[in-house]
């Protein structure tokens, strides 16, 4: 056992030894590998091929301004929207002029202009159904082509819109089908007219040999947008899926045997209206 005095003058003796001068001009010599914790191993069977360059950092690029000033001094306008029709592969570019401060559209010629008589249908529609009217004549054959240009320029006030509105933005498989028939898009369109004029509206509905009938009144609201829904309201309560208001029947006053044969999908409805242009 070591008593305290002796470990005391140990430990003097060690701090001693560890503080002299050559000790510490050894420990200086000592190269430690940088940036390693452990041995590094080289193989012995490697083949110098040469001495790399000195890796030199390159000097920091100065920041480049992109824009300068000039080229956003233009006042800021309203937004513009531009409507265009592209054909497949083609290509549509705007150019700023700076001095003038407008831009010039460029953007390609049709390859197959067409006839005279689908050009004077395309003016005939409203401007802003220009492009859907171009681009559904585009994808129709040149006989389907007069056919639906003829319904637009034998149209009238005030069915024209709508009549070309229906053209363009029915598909074009149907439009040159053996179901598509012109009277069809003209009766389509009064009808719509008649409706926005709150006109008096007898509907039948007819499904095997069984039919059921009522009156409805259109409204100046009615804008009839929605593709998958018709409802027919006893109130005066409109969205964009209702077809008349103040109905003189509401569903649950049809007949049993009507709503009985409605509950069968592979049968055919027939739904029919009529009005008086009194």
């Amino acid at each position: 056992m070591i008593n305290k005095p002796v470990i005391k003058e140990l430990f003097i003796s060690i701090l001693l030894f560890l503080l002299q001068p050559g000790f510490t001009q050894i420990k200086s010599d000592i190269q430690e590998p940088r940036g390693s914790t452990h041995d590094i191993k080289v193989k012995k069977d490697l083949i110098e091929v040469g001495v790399a360059p000195e890796y030199v950092p390159p000097a920091a690029r100065e920041k480049q301004i992109l824009y300068k000033t000039s080229h956003i001094t233009a006042p800021l306008y309203m937004p513009t929207e531009l409507d265009l029709y592209i054909p497949a592969n083609k290509h549509f570019a705007v150019k700023f002029d700076h001095q003038s401060k407008s831009l010039d559209l460029i953007y390609p010629e049709l390859e197959n202009p067409f006839s005279s008589n689908i050009q004077a249908a395309i003016d005939k529609a409203p401007d802003w159904m220009e492009n859907d009217l171009v681009l559904i004549f585009s994808q129709l054959s040149s006989q389907y082509q007069e056919k639906w240009a003829k319904a637009i320029l034998d149209a009238e006030d005030p069915y024209i819109d709508e009549i070309a509105f229906s053209i363009a933005h029915l598909s074009p498989k149907y439009l040159m089908s053996t179901f598509a028939y012109t009277e069809l898009i003209d009766l389509n369109a009064k009808l719509k007219d008649a409706i926005r004029e709150g006109k008096k509206i007898k509907v039948t509905i007819e499904v095997q040999n069984l039919s059921e009938v009522f009156y409805g009144y259109g409204h100046k609201k009615l804008y009839l947008t929605n593709k998958h829904d018709l409802v027919f309201r006893k109130s005066n309560y409109i969205c964009n899926r209702t077809v008349l208001i103040n109905c003189t029947k509401s569903s649950n006053e049809l007949s049993r045997k009507l709503l009985n044969a409605l509950k069968y999908e592979s049968r055919k409805i027939k739904i029919s209206f009529e009005y008086t242009n009194g």
